[in-house]
């Protein structure tokens, strides 16, 4: 028992020996990402948008900021097969997590996000046919755990069996955006085989803003078909959501915010060993619990959702550990 408490905390033990200049800017920069991604999911709550709206402000203003930044250019390359595919799946995940903000706290949506490892796991297994360990299955059953626990509390321990099958009590969607997230990553590992780790990075902001844009125009073409004409955005209407000055807010904070936090979390990751890297990754769940509270009067978590944050953490370092 001992030997595995010691083994549980041995990220730690790097933490402590592993300091450095190197190793303190790598923390500042992990650290300053999970505060800007906690940060971009409270201003994509208080956005006053459409989902689809609200995704396509994110990614449009994170895709310029990236050209002003690095002078990247859309070529035909992002139309490449993987590249559209990662470029799906990314545009579901964000919109299936994107819906999902709207019906949970801030905190139960950042600890579910950590269970994105073990989704990347259970799809390599299944799709690129690796192996699965027992400290595999020990690790994605204690995340399960720690989701339930997350999201039900204490009352998780009297669902019955039949409410599991009938996925009640479950929080799908943003199980489904997590895998859609894991998924993209996988695609994004063979791509990089042949394109730059910049290529790869700037092309999902752009896909996923064009996508965004055929679905708002898609829903613009057919909606009068299937809803009445009171229901429907007009064109006079989105040519307003366009032009307001909110519009142009929303196209700052959220892209800049996007673009900040995945530079800062390729930065730090291009600093240091992600085992190293990965007790800082728990500070989300506690900026994520003050955020909430204080812009959206959400009640602080109880302990047993703080206890399947905890499970949830346990169960990426015994990731970690086999890697």
């Amino acid at each position: 028992m001992l030997s595995l408490i010691l083994k549980l905390l041995s990220p730690l033990n790097y933490c402590i020996t592993d300091f450095n200049l190197m190793s303190w800017t790598a923390i500042g920069y992990k650290i300053g990402s999970c505060l800007g991604f906690s940060c971009l999911n409270v201003a994509i709550k208080s956005a006053n948008f459409p989902v689809l709206w609200v995704v396509f402000i994110q990614n449009f203003g994170a895709f310029f900021w990236v050209c002003l930044g690095f002078g990247f250019k859309v070529d035909f390359k992002i139309f490449r097969p993987l590249s559209l595919l990662r470029g799906v799946l990314s545009l579901a995940g964000v919109l299936l997590w994107t819906s999902s903000l709207k019906h949970f706290s801030l905190f139960q949506m950042i600890c579910l996000g950590l269970f994105s490892p073990c989704a990347t796991i259970f799809l390599a297994v299944l799709i690129l046919q690796e192996s699965l360990t027992w400290r595999r299955i020990a690790a994605i059953t204690v995340s399960l755990l720690g989701g339930s626990l997350i999201h039900c509390g204490k009352s998780v321990f009297a669902l019955s069996l039949e409410n599991f099958l009938q996925f009640r009590n479950i929080p799908l969607l943003p199980f489904l955006a997590i895998f859609c997230f894991s998924a993209s990553n996988i695609v994004a590992k063979k791509m990089l085989k042949r394109s730059s780790p910049e290529e790869v990075g700037c092309s999902v902001f752009a896909l996923t803003a064009l996508g965004t844009a055929l679905c708002i125009l898609i829903e613009y073409v057919w909606r009068p078909f299937f809803l009445s004409a009171t229901t429907r955005l007009t064109l006079q209407e989105m040519l307003n959501l366009l032009f307001l000055k909110k519009f142009l807010k929303n196209f700052v904070i959220l892209g800049s915010l996007t673009f900040l936090s995945h530079i800062l979390m390729n930065r730090a990751l291009a600093l240091h060993r992600v085992l190293f890297l990965l007790p800082f990754g728990a500070t989300r769940p506690m900026i994520s619990a003050f955020l909430g509270w204080y812009f959206f009067n959400e009640p602080w978590p109880s302990l047993w959702m703080w206890t399947g944050s905890a499970a949830m953490i346990v169960a990426i370092v015994l990731l970690s550990q086999e890697r």
